[in-house]
């Protein structure tokens, strides 16, 4: 390695090393969120939503959520002032609550805690800083059929998860549909992720709306 940072575990393995090529995002923001309007009414399984402005970032945020209700952020996007929004839908009533994380490249105002461990590029543009909570991811996830699953981390730990929004449509007639979101939820060290239905619909169009869903689960204990 050239130029940058290493460190080694006591086995004599590389615990981490950072140089000009290392791309890992930081925690940017965090913040409990509630939901504020309801998305869909039905016993047993409302959907409720809220739209997040979650602030301004170096690029695009990268966005997970712990709930302990299967939620999933349907969408993120740029507002025309330059701040970014997540529209969340959670399957419980409306003030169902979760925590959101929002990562990001670190900018150079990030670097002026004065202590702590920092590297930059040669060209001095933030790379690391270690007070900043580097992404740490612990699995990943896939839900390309029907079916969800589950992972459990290590004992002490706190799981966020990070999911591209997935959709399915189940027909109930020929001409009548229901709609699906794809959903995680963590409680404790469980984590799972399944579909939840957030809406209905009728008529051919959305037989073909079928869209696998892809995650990753971080680790954001002490966050």
């Amino acid at each position: 390695m050239a130029a940058g940072f290493q460190s080694w575990a006591q086995d004599g393995s590389a615990a981490a090393q950072i140089d000009d090529a290392y791309q890992n995002l930081h925690l940017r923001r965090r913040s409990a969120a509630s939901t504020n309007y309801n998305v869909f009414v039905i016993t047993g399984g409302t959907v409720s939503g809220v739209l997040l402005n979650i602030g301004s970032f170096v690029g695009r945020p990268y966005v997970a959520i712990s709930s302990a209700s299967y939620a999933a952020v349907m969408q993120t996007y740029q507002n025309g002032d330059g701040t970014w929004s997540s529209l969340v839908y959670v399957q419980g009533a409306i003030g169902t609550a979760f925590t959101w994380y929002a990562f990001d490249s670190l900018a150079a105002a990030d670097m002026s805690d004065g202590y702590g461990l920092m590297v930059y590029r040669a060209d001095g543009a933030p790379l690391f800083n270690s007070l900043k909570g580097a992404l740490r991811v612990s699995s990943t996830m896939a839900m390309d059929g029907p079916a969800g699953s589950s992972w459990t981390g290590p004992s002490g730990r706190a799981f966020a998860v990070a999911m591209s929004p997935g959709c399915r449509v189940q027909s109930i007639t020929g001409s009548s549909w229901i709609i699906f979101a794809a959903g995680v939820r963590v409680n404790g060290t469980l984590v799972e992720w399944s579909w939840f239905q957030y809406g209905s619909n009728t008529g051919s169009s959305v037989a073909t709306e079928n869209y696998p869903a892809y995650g990753v689960v971080c680790d954001v204990t002490n966050f």
